[in-house]
């Protein structure tokens, strides 16, 4: 709210002050800053509406890594435009790859057949129009996971969850997004050091899990 003060101010008292673009563009942040105390009152007298929303992101997270990991072994587009996947195909001169190499190649072939000379294969893309936004998601919703892992008591609802992180693990590792692995383990080190600090059993579940899921 200060900063939006300050840059009103500052926008009237310049020499821009007659280019409406700029009032449009503070006007976007007002509207963002608007949703944020929106839905920081609503979530302040029910606090249960964040605990549905992020249990329904992890359905979101498990169909989002079945897209991905799908388009990565088949190395194409599964055909979900419905839900917003872009069309991907090998021959596409936008694609985001990394290098095929004889060691991982074997992979592939178990679900479909590249040309001898291909020397890239895709990355997992998931509904995202770059595996990046995919990764920065996936990285995201691992903390969400966290989350809901330390709050739930039943030992299926844990042992779900748990198999959740794992694969949502295993589906980041396909987008091969630096950023979002990065922020995966800062994020990683700082639940895991909140978890330690308020329940160390909860903690030591989480590095069990994160241990298998990057092995």
């Amino acid at each position: 709210s200060l900063f939006f003060l300050i840059s009103f101010t500052s926008l009237v008292m310049s020499e821009a002050a007659g280019y409406y673009g700029h009032y449009f563009r503070l006007l976007n942040f007002a509207l963002t800053l608007l949703i944020f105390y929106t839905v920081r009152i609503v979530v302040r007298e029910n606090v249960n509406i964040i605990h549905y929303i992020f249990f329904t992101l992890l359905f979101v997270a498990a169909f989002e890594c079945f897209v991905g990991i799908g388009q990565f072994l088949t190395q194409k587009s599964l055909g979900l435009r419905f839900f917003g996947e872009s069309k991907l195909f090998l021959e596409r001169h936008t694609l985001a790859t990394f290098a095929l190499t004889a060691k991982n190649r074997w992979i592939f072939d178990l679900f479909t057949s590249l040309p001898e000379n291909r020397t890239v294969a895709m990355r997992a893309y998931g509904t995202f129009n770059h595996p990046n936004l995919f990764g920065s998601f996936l990285a995201m919703s691992l903390m969400i996971s966290y989350y809901c892992f330390s709050l739930v008591n039943s030992q299926w609802k844990k042992r779900a969850i748990a198999s959740l992180i794992v694969i949502e693990i295993l589906t980041l590792c396909m987008t091969f997004s630096r950023s979002g692995f990065i922020a995966f383990l800062l994020g990683s080190c700082l639940w895991i050091g909140v978890a330690y600090l308020k329940n160390y059993a909860c903690g030591k579940s989480l590095i069990k899990i994160l241990t298998f899921g990057i092995l």
